[in-house]
């Protein structure tokens, strides 16, 4: 009987030490929080020539611009702003796109996702969709995507019907 309460105490004790807490001794274990790899930085604009509506340089709105390049708006609520790889954003869209409401609000509430691009694009039809970008480290250069169907990540190329690009 000892050897077996024995070997069930260093069970016990191997479980914990390896996997954290087991479900039998610790059935509510927190929740680990996992945040999005930031894999680049921009600035929204920096030195912005108001006269000749120009911002010289390697900044996000230059991206916007090429994106839409017909908008009549472009903007961002972040000076500078924090990039992710597309699957990190994947990861993000599918933990809240379970629940309904605002899914801006909701993105930006996730830890690390603060100062992550994500908006929505207005069209000139009216028709609306939530637009984000995202870098790849292999790269550094921004990329846009759409929420498609099943909230699953689009890539777009620059297109002609953008109204509005609204990175809040």
């Amino acid at each position: 009987m000892k050897k077996l309460l024995i070997v069930i105490i260093m069970l016990l004790i191997t479980a914990t030490l390896l996997g954290g807490c087991c479900y039998y001794c610790c059935p509510t274990c927190p929740e680990i929080e996992w945040t999005p790899e930031i894999t680049g930085q921009k600035f929204y604009c920096c030195d912005y020539d108001y006269d000749n509506d120009d911002c010289s340089g390697d900044y996000f709105l230059n991206d916007i611009r090429e994106i839409g390049p017909k908008a009549k708006r472009r903007q961002s609520s972040e000076e500078k702003l924090e990039f992710t790889s597309v699957a990190d954003t994947q990861k993000v869209i599918n933990k809240i796109s379970t629940t309904r409401g605002d899914m801006i609000a909701k993105f930006k509430s996730q830890p690390g996702c603060e100062k992550l691009p994500f908006g929505y694009i207005k069209h000139f039809n009216g028709d609306e969709e939530y637009v984000t970008a995202v870098m790849e480290t292999s790269n550094s250069e921004v990329e846009f995507y759409i929420l498609g169907p099943g909230n699953i990540l689009v890539k777009i190329y620059p297109d002609n019907s953008i109204e509005e690009i609204d990175f809040s």
